[in-house]
């Protein structure tokens, strides 16, 4: 779950990192080792060489100590490559620059709990609602409801097929090599029927036009990284409850490392932008970290 990417510029090993996100294996391990992490609008960054897991929702992204490193290691890799079928033309969406100019004086929040909000520690609801309450006017919160009902149930549905379509043939052939929790989602994938499958998708582009029509109105979504802080020992790399619903809209996410649980571990606030809008998601996670990299 790109843990070790995280990892590795939290230690202070590199100061940039890559890393992958399918469900949120990019912005849960940012979340829980207090560093920046960015996940692009899909398809932003060539898959090329990299063992796919979900064509439709594998997503490359970045991890750093600062929002310009974030911007600086993404530009770089947003170069077209014909060999990825799901990369636009032109990529590269001038995060340096973006960041060198002025965003908004002061940028709309749209403060979303996300429907699996129960599904948070309490420490991690208080901190993000008090972080929230510290901005004021610049925050309004917003419930996704309606079409956002089940949202992650089709996210998995989506992400289970696709998982069963690329690691089915290694787990018919080498069973033995494979673990058994991932036999266990390749057997569910595959009861996904084609026409599941095909709702799943065009529920999913119905979702996309309506945050669309929610970002009319805000800059930029506020929502949480993770459940809370890390999970002791290493049974379990965590819940990707807050960004699955996300990556299955493909839109751009930025972890910012600014809050603290109730042991001291590291939090962070997840910053959603537009599709295709990832200075604008940048230049608002930038705003926050210029005012509140010490805490709040």
């Amino acid at each position: 779950s790109s843990s070790g990417s995280a990892a590795s510029v939290a230690d202070n090993m590199v100061p940039l990192s890559i890393g992958t996100q399918t469900g949120g294996s990019m912005i849960r391990p940012a979340s829980y080792c207090g560093v920046l992490g960015y996940k692009p609008t899909f398809g932003s960054i060539s898959r090329r060489g990299m063992s796919l897991l979900a064509r439709r929702l594998d997503t490359i992204g970045v991890f750093a100590r600062q929002p310009e490193d974030l911007a600086l290691l993404a530009d770089a890799l947003m170069i077209n490559d014909s060999e990825d079928w799901d990369m636009p033309d032109v990529p590269g969406r001038g995060l340096v620059g973006a960041l060198e100019k002025d965003g908004p004086d002061d940028p709309r929040f749209a403060f979303v709990r996300t429907p699996v909000w129960d599904e948070g520690d309490d420490d991690m609801k208080k901190a993000l609602e008090g972080f929230v309450q510290g901005l004021g006017d610049g925050a309004t919160e917003v419930e996704l409801e309606g079409i956002f009902d089940g949202i992650l149930d089709t996210q998995q549905t989506v992400m289970n097929a696709n998982l069963a379509a690329f690691l089915g043939e290694t787990e018919e052939k080498a069973p033995d090599k494979m673990r058994e929790q991932t036999r266990e989602r390749v057997a569910i994938g595959r009861k996904v029927t084609a026409a599941d499958y095909i709702r799943a998708l065009g529920l999913a582009e119905a979702q996309g036009q309506a945050l669309e029509r929610l970002f009319g109105h805000y800059d930029a979504i506020l929502t949480p990284s993770a459940p809370g802080e890390a999970p002791k020992g290493l049974g379990s790399t965590g819940k990707h409850v807050f960004n699955g619903l996300w990556t299955m809209l493909g839109v751009p996410c930025v972890s910012v490392p600014l809050l603290e649980g109730a042991n001291g571990m590291p939090m962070g606030v997840q910053v959603v932008g537009p599709k295709g809008g990832d200075a604008e998601a940048l230049r608002s996670a930038r705003w926050l970290w210029d005012r509140f990299e010490n805490g709040a």
